[in-house]
């Protein structure tokens, strides 16, 4: 979750750290956005979304291998500490399908006036995301990152995560 700073034009500015910034407007003036104090890093929603479970679509070859035919395997793969290639969860390192995460998260929203980013991290194929059933809008996986303010909710959140890995990679 991203702090913002509000300037006095009405501008809201999303700040990613601790760094005193500028920014200049398209006409030519230039705003001062000052670091966060100690105390108003404090006020920050941290969201610790926690736990992930996971659930693998995968298609393999039909049981008959004299047609070309293919079956749908679901894999529950249970609950995952964080989000991680699936490179790394050994029982998955050469599927192909779709993957799809989920897990809950409670948020005391503190005013409309709040900002909520949801920071992906690394993406290297396409993926569809949804905040308490409603699906987010696209996601830019150069810089996979969205605001999700809109479709919080005060109390439990349901995030739902879809990555698509193309049967290429096996």
């Amino acid at each position: 979750m991203l702090p913002t700073a509000l300037i006095p034009d009405g501008i809201s500015v999303v700040v990613a750290d601790a760094q005193e910034a500028s920014l200049t407007l398209s006409n030519g003036r230039t705003k001062r956005i000052l670091a966060l104090k100690d105390s108003e890093k404090k006020k920050l929603l941290n969201v610790d979304i926690g736990k992930w479970n996971l659930t693998l679509e995968s298609w393999v070859p039909g049981p008959d291998e004299t047609k070309s035919t293919s079956a749908k395997k679901m894999l529950h793969l249970g609950t995952q500490t964080t989000l991680q290639p699936w490179s790394q969860i050994p029982v998955v390192q050469n599927a192909s399908g779709v993957g799809t995460y989920t897990a809950n998260f409670q948020l005391r929203i503190p005013s409309k006036d709040t900002i909520t980013v949801l920071q992906f991290g690394p993406v290297l194929n396409t993926m569809r995301a949804w905040i308490n059933g409603t699906q987010l809008p696209a996601i830019d996986i150069f810089d996979p990152q969205i605001d999700i303010s809109s479709f919080l909710v005060s109390g439990f959140n349901l995030i739902r995560i879809e990555l698509h890995l193309p049967c290429s990679t096996r």
